[in-house]
């Protein structure tokens, strides 16, 4: 991973080998570069790569559909990639996928991404307490509820808070 001289991030491949059962002659030490945003929190959705950067607190990014390196093909069809400003306060804390649509999360808040295509993906703001700092890997789903590591006891749709598995 490197960045180019535009600030974006280059996601590098090498490809050591390919199986000759593909190709009449194995091919060695071939590599590629595709710009790539900054992300730090990504999930998959709807064949597509969805990402956030918390240093970076606006920008909501989708690659291309079914082409996970293409982050800039932005066209009127609906495979296109796809990126939008979301205004709100706070860094990004965590993305996840749940009944097939994407939710962002901050300390105070949940951004649900709605839409089925490029042309009409549109933000909708929910006001829960979101993912607490540092928790994005307590995001998950157990028997259709969403779970996440908050700040405080609020709970929408459900989530964990430090008390949940205290023994008592």
């Amino acid at each position: 991973v490197e960045n180019d001289p535009s600030g974006n991030t280059m996601f590098l491949g090498v490809v050591n080998s390919i199986r000759p059962d593909f190709l009449d002659k194995e091919l060695e030490n071939v590599s590629a570069s595709t710009p790539f945003p900054k992300i730090n929190h990504i999930t998959l959705c709807n064949n597509r790569i969805w990402g956030v950067c918390d240093q970076d607190a606006t920008t909501v990014y989708a690659s291309e559909m079914g082409r996970y390196r293409n982050w800039y093909y932005y066209n009127q069809g609906s495979d296109a990639s796809w990126a939008q400003g979301v205004a709100s306060h706070g860094q990004w804390t965590g993305i996840c996928t749940y009944n097939a649509t994407p939710y962002l999360f901050k300390e105070n808040e949940m951004v649900k991404i709605a839409g089925n295509k490029p042309s009409n993906y549109y933000p909708i703001h929910l006001q829960p307490d979101g993912v607490e700092h540092g928790s994005q890997r307590s995001l998950c789903v157990v028997e259709g509820f969403l779970l996440w590591q908050g700040k405080t006891h609020a709970s929408f749709p459900f989530k964990i808070t430090r008390g949940f598995f205290a023994l008592t």
